[in-house]
């Protein structure tokens, strides 16, 4: 669990707005779609949610 939590927390750094806005739009959905990888394994089904339309709507035909 406590790996868990360090990868929510790295994941949760790489989206400070200060930086995240600079990345590629790929980049963005890809950290997004590891939040909600992670968010569905700890059985956080909303949050993961959250982080897929954030993804859809950043790239509507993402594949993943």
């Amino acid at each position: 669990m406590e790996q868990i939590f360090h990868e929510v927390f790295h994941l949760r750094k790489a989206t400070v707005p200060k930086g995240f806005e600079e990345i590629e739009e790929l980049t963005k959905c890809q950290i997004y779609t590891n939040f909600v990888n992670t968010f569905s394994f700890i059985g956080r089904f909303i949050e993961a949610q959250e982080y897929w339309r954030k993804a859809l709507d950043i790239f509507p035909n993402y594949p993943m």
